[in-house]
């Protein structure tokens, strides 16, 4: 494994006159991980959890008679279940690397790989719910493989996907709203689009905090939140003249859920020098790093019912 020298970050060190504050990474705006229904598992409870669901009751019309007790309503519940995983990195120091440069590398170091670890999450959502979502292909397409350039994002397919939802007899997510999550270069064909008459900003109806902003939200089109993420998946694999098309995923309430071991989604780590003893006799090396105790993303689709979501399958004018 790689260990990080004086020869390898030299740019830290005073010879090169390196600012003495490092350059921000430009970090990926995460927007998945607060969208899912976070539910704690205890310690000593093994490693699998289960989500409990209670179907939609339809409509009753017969009416009751007098005097005589009505037949009950039998509730029906289903479960979904996942188990979850751990997940980790740390990088190593040299002591002569530590002394020598002038910015806190094991503070920045901690830094990266907790943003790391972010993305981590972020990406463990992402694909979860593209991995399962419902197509709806822009430009009225068939297919993936019929989906190119041209086929952008439009203030149509939201409006589509909500009423989508909303004809599946699926809630707005729990902020109240729907909530989508576009790439950048949707946020850009969406904003292009002449048609986009009943979009509000953000700040309209955030004032006085009433709806707390999600992180990357930008405004909302027809009763859906848009927030826009860098993290977005994309593909040219199988896409009309190889066109780069994106999944944009469209969430109702109780789409996904996501699960903390013990409320804690990430731990961070610094060893000293000399504490891996005769592994570092030494005492060059200490380390930084991170652990996800346990975590997962999880659908929350069972078989016979309708999906809580869809994913908007669109190419880019950029």
């Amino acid at each position: 494994m790689a260990t990080e020298t004086t020869t390898t970050l030299s740019n830290n060190l005073p010879t090169e006159y390196y600012d003495r504050k490092l350059l921000d990474n430009l970090k990926h705006k995460l927007q998945y991980v607060p969208l899912g229904i976070s539910k704690p598992l205890p310690r000593n409870n093994g490693k699998l959890i289960q989500w409990l669901r209670y179907d939609i009751l339809s409509s009753d019309t017969t009416a009751i008679s007098e005097g005589v007790v009505p037949t009950e309503e039998a509730l029906t519940t289903r479960t979904t279940t996942a188990t979850i995983s751990q997940y980790g990195n740390f990088v190593k120091i040299a002591d002569l690397l530590d002394i020598t440069a002038i910015d806190p590398v094991a503070e920045n170091a901690l830094e990266e790989l907790s943003a790391q670890a972010a993305l981590t999450l972020d990406t463990l959502c992402r694909d979860e719910l593209t991995g399962n979502l419902p197509n709806q292909f822009a430009n009225n397409k068939a297919s993936l493989a019929d989906t190119g350039s041209s086929d952008v994002m439009t203030s149509k397919e939201i409006l589509k996907a909500t009423i989508t939802l909303r004809a599946d007899r699926v809630m707005p997510h729990e902020s109240g709203n729907y909530v989508a999550v576009l790439s950048p270069e949707s946020i850009g064909d969406l904003m292009n689009d002449e048609n986009v008459g009943s979009w509000v900003d953000l700040v309209k109806y955030t004032q006085g905090n009433v709806n707390k902003a999600f992180n990357g939200e930008v405004g909302m089109l027809f009763g859906c939140r848009i927030l826009e993420s860098q993290n977005n998946s994309s593909t040219t694999s199988g896409t009309l003249g190889s066109a780069e098309v994106f999944s944009s995923p469209v969430l109702g309430r109780g789409c996904f859920g996501t699960v903390r071991l013990d409320n804690r989604n990430v731990s961070t780590y610094v060893k000293s020098a000399g504490s891996a003893g005769t592994a570092d006799p030494l005492n060059q090396i200490s380390t930084v790093g991170y652990k996800i105790h346990g975590f997962v993303a999880k659908y929350l689709k069972d078989a016979g019912t309708n999906d809580r979501g869809v994913q908007i399958r669109s190419g880019t004018s950029y």
